[in-house]
């Protein structure tokens, strides 16, 4: 069974373990404690001074009072996105006018009462480079789309290897192909992307734990290099779209590991 970020008895000898400890990601963002040795999550500039801080957690959840106090009446916005899969592969932006937003005045951005970061659709992004990326992987996102168009998730320089989003929800784009049809939700929803190596055909995509019909398109052999959440790394296409987890595997993961990983986020951010 799940409780918040803890994945209880599944590390073996009934102890209470996480989500990292337990599946080891390539990568893992999230606005919650997914590891046990993980100290922060985001680090904020607030607008009034320019000021940065690094935000860790209260117990399992984002540590709300002290972004709170850190943004008193002021917009706050993310610089990092902290890895917490131990590799150190943190998400950054440098430039402060493409800084996702995490506080409006004062007010922390959230999703169904959950802190989330905000993507503006106009010049806003967090990134990776130099990333060793493979065939098959696995990817979970957890968004929550307001724009119908841009990109985001996984590219090899500025071929798309993500997700793309639509006039409902999003939908696979790799290769230079856009492989369909797209998910339904125009909400918060977790999506969950599994390449494969063993048939280009035998991809598979599912939004909240329902699996979205594969039309039999080839997916290709393009792998990943760079992760852009917000947009294209060329500065282009950009996502207006809140964003509260990005954890990736450069595996195939299993059925069971599949539904234990969705279970386990969406127990904490109660998302269907």
């Amino acid at each position: 069974r799940y409780n918040s970020g803890l994945v209880i008895g599944a590390g073996g000898g009934g102890g209470a373990s996480y989500l990292v400890d337990d599946f080891a990601p390539y990568i893992a963002y999230d606005l919650r404690k997914i590891s046990s040795t993980a100290t922060n999550s985001i680090r904020v500039r607030r607008l009034s001074d320019n000021n940065e801080l690094d935000i860790g957690f209260n117990g399992d959840s984002l540590d709300e009072a002290a972004l709170n106090t850190f943004c008193s009446g002021t917009d706050g916005f993310v610089t990092t996105f902290y890895d917490q899969s131990g590799n150190s592969l943190n998400a950054v932006m440098a430039t402060a006018s493409s800084q996702p937003r995490i506080c409006l005045n004062g007010v922390i951005d959230s999703v169904n009462g959950k802190p989330a970061i905000l993507g503006d659709g106009v010049n806003d992004s967090l990134r990776k480079t130099g990333l060793t990326g493979s065939r098959p992987n696995t990817q979970f996102v957890l968004y929550d789309k307001v724009g119908t168009s841009g990109y985001f998730g996984t590219f090899n320089g500025n071929s798309i290897a993500g997700f793309s989003l639509g006039a409902t929800g999003s939908r696979i784009y790799q290769n230079g192909g856009a492989f369909g049809p797209y998910s339904t939700l125009n909400t918060q929803a977790l999506l969950m992307f599994k390449s494969t190596e063993l048939s280009d055909s035998d991809w598979k995509y599912y939004e909240n734990g329902n699996v979205i019909t594969n039309s039999g398109q080839t997916i290709g052999t393009l792998t990943y290099a760079n992760i852009s959440l917000f947009d294209r790394p060329a500065n282009t296409s950009r996502c207006n779209m809140y964003m509260q987890s990005y954890i990736m595997f450069n595996s195939d993961e299993s059925t069971t590991n599949r539904l234990a990983i969705q279970d386990n986020i969406n127990t904490y951010y109660s998302i269907y």
